[in-house]
């Protein structure tokens, strides 16, 4: 049982990624209504906009796994749990589920600060907006998170890989810091 499990699972998420997409190309090409081109102010790229969707979630996956990256291999357990309370955090202030306007003043003070709010707002805008400069200005948010948590990690691994190499505590074959 295990075996036949294990062979299915290794499919799996690309069976789910493939009939999401034609789910999503069906509802495109198959809106008898025209529902979707009510949805923008450019009804002639329901396409682009969708595949414009695809990217921003994607994109947020990506800077999702550097921030959670950053916090479990540089505080260990504590990483950990703050990474839940960012994600309580993030969830209850972005204004996805319900504006930002009707949370309590703590919320909106933070709605801010958390990355998952610019997101959200990204894909807000790839679904119904007419605003490049707005679109522009929450990627380049964006971009400034990533490259922050990024460098972070980087900079981190750098002091670390350096400390254990003055401590004599690298094993053979392993990276040297630059300049050693």
């Amino acid at each position: 049982m295990y075996i036949v499990f294990s062979y299915f699972l290794r499919y799996n998420r690309t069976i789910v990624l493939i009939i999401g997409v034609l789910t999503m190309l069906m509802s495109v090409y198959l809106d008898n209504k025209r529902r979707i081109k009510l949805l923008s102010p450019e009804p002639d790229h329901p396409i682009l906009r969708m595949l414009g969707l695809y990217a921003i979630s994607v994109g947020q996956a990506l800077l999702v796994g550097v921030i959670v990256q950053f916090l479990f291999f540089h505080l260990d357990d504590l990483g950990k749990i703050l990474s839940m309370i960012l994600l309580v955090l993030q969830l209850t202030s972005t204004g996805g589920t319900f504006p930002v306007e009707m949370t309590p003043p703590f919320f909106q003070f933070i709605h801010r600060f958390v990355p998952m709010t610019y997101g959200i707002q990204l894909q807000k805008e790839a679904i119904s907006g007419s605003s490049a400069s707005y679109l522009w200005h929450n990627t380049w948010i964006l971009l400034v998170f990533f490259g922050v948590f990024t460098a972070a990690t980087l900079a981190l691994d750098y002091v670390k890989l350096y400390r254990r190499k003055k401590r004599g505590d690298l094993p053979s074959g392993t990276l040297q810091p630059l300049g050693s």
